[in-house]
């Protein structure tokens, strides 16, 4: 056990298990232009703990970022809306291609994974992993000016933000070309979800952050 406190002011999911019912509070479909989704038959997908995006849930975090010399703060709230019909060609089924999965702040959580609809300068639309359980690289991206290893830097840690001490936190690093240098991280505690992320400068100042301030876990 490890514990790592935030001095800085700062500011996927879920396979947990799959029902034939219909589930509540559906939106209609969306992200499926690529299958054609049969709602009949759609298993309905349920958050896994460490991004636990129930519908009706909400994180509200203290942001801050420097466009140049001084940090500018702000609030911000990411919410978890109800479950939508969602294409998931990589969904681990044979004779279905569409899922109700979870949205968060507009994108569909698929086990540890979200939505990702393919923008330069990342390649192809699909579910992409942001989030795992053990310790080690589970991610490469490469862009046209350069590639991003993330890894899981430790599991089952402790953290404080905002004055609050989370246990259980996995802690996610981002890594600028693949080297040792941590650019980034992710803090995810069991059963609340993110609690921090952050990027930095080469020199270690803090180019944004996002810090939890307050929670709502709809479960």
């Amino acid at each position: 056990m490890r514990i790592t406190i935030l001095l800085f002011v700062t500011g996927i999911l879920l396979l947990a298990g799959c029902k034939k019912d219909d589930p509540l509070n559906t939106n209609g479909s969306l992200f499926s232009n690529l299958y054609y989704c049969d709602s009949a038959i759609a298993d309905t997908l349920f958050p896994l703990p460490y991004l636990p995006v129930y519908p009706g849930s909400w994180w509200e975090y203290d942001h801050a970022w420097k466009p140049d010399t001084l940090y500018i703060y702000d609030t911000i709230t990411y919410t978890s809306a109800s479950y939508s019909l969602v294409d998931a060609h990589n969904y681990p089924s044979a004779n279905m291609s569409c899922v109700y999965a979870p949205l968060w702040n507009g994108s569909p959580i698929y086990g540890y994974k979200r939505w990702d609809k393919g923008d330069p300068p990342w390649d192809k639309p699909g579910f992409e992993s942001i989030l795992r359980e053990t310790e080690g690289m589970f991610r490469k991206l490469v862009a046209n000016y350069g590639s991003y290893c993330v890894h899981i830097e430790v599991v089952d840690t402790t953290v404080i933000v905002n004055s609050v001490q989370y246990d259980s936190v996995i802690v996610v690093g981002w890594h600028a070309g693949c080297t040792e240098r941590i650019d980034g991280n992710w803090y995810y505690a069991k059963n609340i979800g993110l609690v921090y992320k952050g990027w930095y400068e080469p020199d270690g100042d803090t180019i944004y952050s996002y810090k939890l301030r307050d929670y709502f876990v709809n479960n």
